[in-house]
């Protein structure tokens, strides 16, 4: 299922790993990791296929990034939109983005990636194909 995997744009702003089960005509149907909510349909604007793996960038002051994290422990970790404002040694402190006042926070470079460069999904990124599976096979 990694290559139906892809991330979903929160009402936060984060972006969530999900599994698309199902493909409409502007929208997806999507399972989330570790079913922390219960499956969904979003539209195409709001979900983006993940970063390919790569080599971890060199990290830097004002740097564009995103971080690993979560606004509290009742949601699953996604990617938070954010800068690097200093750096030192394994750890950076990172400003978020978006939010109405500056929030900032010390962080680990294992949870830090480059800023995912994949624009929202399209009606051409998932090939839906429906094949009639004849009753005596279907699993009860």
């Amino acid at each position: 299922m990694e290559d139906l995997t892809v991330e979903v744009c929160g009402e936060n702003g984060a972006y969530y790993k999900a599994f698309v089960t199902d493909v409409f005509e502007d929208e997806v149907l999507v399972t989330f990791e570790n079913d922390w909510q219960p499956e969904s349909k979003f539209p195409f604007a709001q979900v983006r296929l993940p970063p390919t793996d790569g080599q971890k960038p060199e990290f830097s002051e004002n740097m564009e990034i995103e971080v690993f994290s979560r606004s509290n422990e009742h949601e699953a970790c996604g990617w938070w939109k954010a800068i690097i404002k200093m750096s030192k040694g394994g750890f950076q402190v990172v400003e978020y983005s978006g939010w109405e006042c500056s929030y900032t926070e010390i962080v680990a470079s294992e949870r830090l990636r480059a800023k995912n460069p994949n624009p929202p999904i399209d009606k051409n990124t998932f090939h839906k194909i429906e094949i009639e599976v004849p009753e005596d096979l279907r699993e009860l």
